[in-house]
Formats: structure tokens, C-alpha cells, sequence
């Protein structure tokens, strides 16, 4: 947060928009924002936990792009057995794997509650 409250310390004229690589991380740095020529900038995170779908949901974060852990890591558990299993080579498994992280905003109230559902502690799935 401190580096993020120099940053805008030194800017005469209002910034836009921040993106921070954690919820967590912007969630701590919107208070400096507060009182500041910065005020309306549009705040974005990645991670998709509770905490930040509930800014979202409240307007304190304009959007959270899901970190799907859980899916990254159940891939490549995934690709170990198969390995294993298959005796296949590391070579034989596509370069780039794709695992979906959807846009979260308050104006997609369905995917909102989906990432709701998914980031519960019980599913684990994100």
C-alpha cells in the first residue's frame, strides 16, 4: 500500500484505473484513494476470493478476474497420471493448457454468483 500511495502522490492529474495482482492486494490499497484526485479510479484484481466478490459486489473493486488454483493444480495432477499411467513423455503433452478464468463485474450478476459458489471453501474450486 505504500508504494501504491507514492505512486499516486506524485501524479498531478487523475489516473484511470489500477490493477493489482491480488484481491487482497487492492483491497488494502483502495483506501488511499479516498480524498485524493484519484478517488473515482477503477480498481481490478485477480483471485476471485470471497473478499473480492464481495467488493465487486459492493462497487469497491470494478472487477476480479478468477485465479483458478484449483483447476491449475487438479491439471496437472491430471497430466502426472497420465504420464504415469500412459508412459507417456512430457513432451507429448500440448504447450499451453487453458484453464478458464471469467471477468467477474456487478453487471454480470450470474457469473457473479457462480464464482460465489465455486470460491466456497467446501467446492475448492477456485
Amino acid at each position: 500500500r505504500n508504494t501504491f500511495e507514492s505512486l499516486l502522490q506524485q501524479e498531478t492529474t487523475p489516473i484511470a484505473g489500477a490493477f493489482f495482482h491480488s484481491d487482497d492486494m487492492a483491497l488494502a490499497s483502495v483506501p488511499a484513494l479516498k480524498g485524493t484526485i484519484h478517488e473515482k479510479m477503477l480498481v481490478v484484481a485477480v483471485d476471485g476470493q470471497k473478499e473480492g466478490l464481495d467488493a465487486v459486489k459492493n462497487g469497491v473493486l470494478a472487477a476480479t478476474s478468477v485465479n483458478p488454483v484449483c483447476r491449475i493444480h487438479r491439471t496437472a495432477l491430471f497430466l502426472g497420471q497420465f504420464f504415469a499411467r500412459n508412459k507417456e513423455s512430457v513432451g507429448q503433452a500440448p504447450l499451453e493448457i487453458i484453464t478458464p478464468g471469467p471477468l467477474v463485474t456487478a453487471d454480470n450478476p450470474r457469473v457473479l454468483e457462480a464464482m460465489y459458489y465455486l470460491a466456497d471453501p467446501a467446492h475448492c474450486i477456485v
